[in-house]
């Protein structure tokens, strides 16, 4: 599915023409190398984007500072689960050729809807321990995302090139060659009901980024 780009433009306007406090604080904060986007965006973008039949339904997204609050019913180990977590990103290493995250996964929670499942048994026993979320991989096996670099407690390395929306989108491509070597970022946190990437700016970049724009 493409992104729909005309539909976030109108609703980007409609947003700013409703909420004229909120768009002058995101322009504060970008006077202080920051960029802020409304949590109200990225519930836009999910609900806009995860539409398919195997899509995660009922997503609710809240911020829990510094992490990001994330609730979804989804499919996984083949039955439906209703999961919470808070999102805390640890880093950002972006290059012109990769793209990785380190994040943290605070306070999960899972339910089933099948009292009677295996999974529903094992943690209503305690034998899970959700506060080491790295663990339910093995339930995955083989189907463990690609993403995943590595997992230890509730800690995990992401890949997010291996998401092939990501890396097969010219685009990002060319945004990453262009701004990599000029602007990094420097954490991600939310504050309020925002989401704040706090960036780096490194002018000893500039020639390269020049030179990868022309090709």
């Amino acid at each position: 599915m493409s992104f729909p780009i005309r539909d976030a433009l109108q609703s980007a306007g409609r947003y700013a023409f409703r909420n004229p406090t909120t768009m002058a604080r995101v322009v504060g904060y970008l006077a202080g190398m920051r960029i802020a986007v409304p949590l109200d965006a990225l519930r836009w973008l999910a609900s806009t984007l995860l539409t398919s039949d195997k899509a995660p339904t009922d997503v609710i997204i809240t911020a829990r500072p510094p992490a990001l609050a994330l609730g979804a019913t989804v499919e996984a180990m083949k039955q439906k689960l209703r999961v919470s977590t808070a999102i805390k990103v640890e880093g950002i290493d972006a290059g012109e050729e990769h793209l990785h995250t380190t994040i943290r996964l605070q306070d999960l929670d899972l339910k089933t809807f099948d009292p009677k499942s295996p999974l529903n048994q094992l943690l209503k026993s305690g034998a899970l321990d959700l506060s080491k979320p790295a663990a339910l991989l093995n339930f995955l096996g083989n189907k463990k995302p690609k993403t995943i670099v590595s997992a230890d407690g509730d800690r995990f390395e992401l890949d997010l090139f291996q998401i092939p929306a990501l890396a097969n989108n010219p685009t990002v491509r060319t945004v990453l060659r262009v701004l990599t070597p000029v602007v990094t970022v420097g954490y991600i946190r939310t504050e309020g009901d925002m989401l704040i990437i706090g960036l780096k700016a490194s002018p000893g970049g500039v020639p390269r980024a020049f030179s990868n724009l022309r090709g």
